[in-house]
């Protein structure tokens, strides 16, 4: 549904991808996402990355683009329906491949000079993509619906749960779902994304966890279970996503055991050092978020109580 002109003027700056993302300077493969037909907001934007990875893996499953089919090598561990498909040349020696035991086969497309060594590949619940000249280390982990962009870096212990796209030139050892890396987005340690979109040439320092979903709510039945309300510029916004994540801007980073809350936004070209904890909201562009409790104060100390009292 195309977004009546009204409402396109109603959006909030801080809520429109052009304010995270510049895709004049850097275009991306997938902009299709991000564009008014999915309202154009961050925020429908990580609510549409499912819809979009079903839709474009049926398209290009079905549209043959000189894919042959191999199979797997015998010490693979296979089990369900699946078919592989590689156009020329690849290297194939997967560690396991899990199909749907009924109903259509999963499947999985490889493209040229594409590496895929050691890696579990779950296609029963989706089908996976992998771009040219893209490696799949040995320990990494994929279950579909997964787009893997051309000449990316996918790490050992890279875990990714579904509905996830990167772009090109990425390098992947996270844990992530539905999620968006665009063009050269460096997360190559354990670190966790979810429902979140990442900007351009944006990084993750180690042990970096954008939260998505509320402490309390994790408590909750789920019909108690309430959506996450951000406020901008002083007014308050009911997103309709009881789990978002976090919007980084490009070049934007965050530094090594960072933790950031559900709803947070990072405007493009913003820093954040060590061991800092962001509220929920809206931060940057161009600020250097810096954690310095013991300058600024800001540690609460108090006694160790008796634990036998």
């Amino acid at each position: 549904m195309e977004i009546e002109e009204k409402n396109k003027r109603n959006i909030p700056e801080k809520l429109k991808s052009s304010y995270y993302f510049n895709f004049a300077e850097h275009n991306f493969i997938h902009q299709e996402l991000f564009s008014d037909k999915y309202y154009g907001t961050v925020i429908q934007v990580i609510a549409g990355i499912a819809d979009y990875c079903r839709k474009w893996l049926a398209e290009e499953s079905s549209s043959g683009g000189g894919y042959r089919s191999i199979t797997p090598p015998r010490n693979s561990l296979v089990h369900g329906r699946f078919e592989v498909s590689a156009r020329e040349e690849v290297t194939f020696l997967p560690g396991s491949i899990i199909g749907p035991e009924n109903g259509e086969p999963g499947r999985l497309v490889i493209s040229k000079g594409a590496q895929v060594i050691g890696a579990a590949l779950f296609l029963d619940r989706g089908d996976i993509f992998i771009g040219e000249n893209t490696t799949l280390q040995p320990g990494s982990c994929l279950k579909g619906p997964v787009i893997i962009g051309a000449e990316n870096d996918i790490r050992p212990g890279c875990f990714f749960r579904g509905d996830v796209i990167s772009g090109t030139g990425c390098i992947l050892g996270c844990e992530a779902k539905n999620a968006v890396f665009l063009d050269y987005a460096d997360f190559p340690h354990p670190s966790y994304v979810g429902d979140s979109l990442l900007g351009f040439a944006t990084h993750f320092g180690n042990q970096v966890t954008a939260a998505n979903f509320g402490i309390f709510s994790s408590m909750l039945p789920v019909a108690k279970q309430k959506n996450i309300i951000v406020k901008v510029d002083d007014e308050k916004h009911d997103t309709g996503l009881k789990k978002l994540g976090l919007v980084l801007g490009d070049y934007s980073q965050v530094g090594c055991s960072s933790v950031t809350d559900p709803g947070t936004f990072l405007g493009p070209r913003t820093l954040v050092y060590s061991l800092t904890r962001l509220q929920r909201g809206f931060y940057g562009p161009n600020q250097i978020i810096k954690n310095k409790p013991l300058e600024k104060g800001i540690l609460e100390i108090s006694p160790l109580m008796d634990p036998e009292l």
